[in-house]
């Protein structure tokens, strides 16, 4: 074929390829369709099968965790719980379901108890949490962080508990609230223990984010984490097993008046 004749038929082809595009024959979703009332699976976790889902008189986290349970490869969830006391459990929740999805199961338990939404995020986790906290300004998950950075090797789940010392806007926020407390009624706060990881060197975890919220660099380590599971390799060097399960994230706010963080009680970033 002649180069003229070759370059004409390319020029077609990009032509019908830009008419599909224009009448919306695509085969990915717009990036932000992420809606709490969808039951088709927009996303690949929506459509996770589950042979059989079952919780009786739980509560949300506890629920939430029977799922997760269920296919730690799979199931990747970040939780952020209604403020609560210590000991409070929440409403009850029965749920058993056979030969479903997880879109399903999400979905019939926020209709369980109707003061949470979910959002799937980047196609790959499902962020449950109560309704209006995402856009609720005293919510310490949207506090707004101009630059976080992580390079080490260092496990998802450290870097989730760690983000109260980790993010400076976060870590800022606290300590200002802790010291106004402390001017207030002459207290110092006891200095929590550090926590320890054994002799297993972790994969890198790499991410440098911009311009976000809490919430959303939670949401970015355990993204990342689900990454590092399907594309890290099964074993390093030394032939010694790299891969992990992925990782998401729990938010507690528990409600104390009394607690010397200033805040009115206590928050608390774990795995989840």
């Amino acid at each position: 074929m002649k180069l003229e004749s070759k370059t004409f038929l390319f020029a077609i082809l990009a032509g019908l390829l830009l008419l599909l595009r224009a009448a919306g024959v695509t085969g990915t979703r717009p990036q932000g369709e992420n809606r709490s009332s969808d039951k088709a699976p927009e996303a690949p976790i929506l459509a996770v099968p589950l042979k059989s889902f079952k919780v009786q008189n739980a509560n949300m986290a506890e629920a939430l965790l029977a799922l997760r349970s269920s296919d730690v490869k799979y199931v990747v969830i970040g939780f952020e719980r209604i403020p609560h006391h210590e000991g409070e459990k929440g409403g009850p929740i029965s749920l058993a379901v056979t030969d479903t999805n997880l879109g399903e199961v999400v979905q019939r338990l926020c209709q369980a108890d109707s003061r949470y939404e979910y959002q799937v995020v980047d196609g790959s986790m499902i962020e449950i949490r109560p309704k209006g906290a995402a856009k609720d300004p005293n919510d310490l998950l949207n506090i707004k962080v101009r630059d976080y950075k992580v390079d080490a090797n260092i496990l998802a789940a450290a870097a989730i508990e760690g983000v109260n010392e980790d993010v400076p806007e976060l870590r800022d926020f606290l300590y200002r609230k802790q010291l106004e407390w402390v001017k207030e009624t002459g207290i110092y706060p006891g200095v929590p223990g550090s926590m320890m990881s054994g002799n297993m060197l972790p994969p890198r975890l790499t991410l440098d984010l911009h311009n976000v919220t809490v919430r959303q660099i939670l949401d970015a380590i355990a993204i990342k984490s689900v990454q590092m599971f399907k594309e890290g390799p099964d074993y390093d060097a030394r032939g010694m097993p790299l891969k992990m399960a992925p990782v998401g994230w729990r938010y507690d706010f528990v409600i104390n008046p009394n607690a010397p963080t200033g805040l009115g009680g206590y928050p608390k970033w774990t795995e989840f």
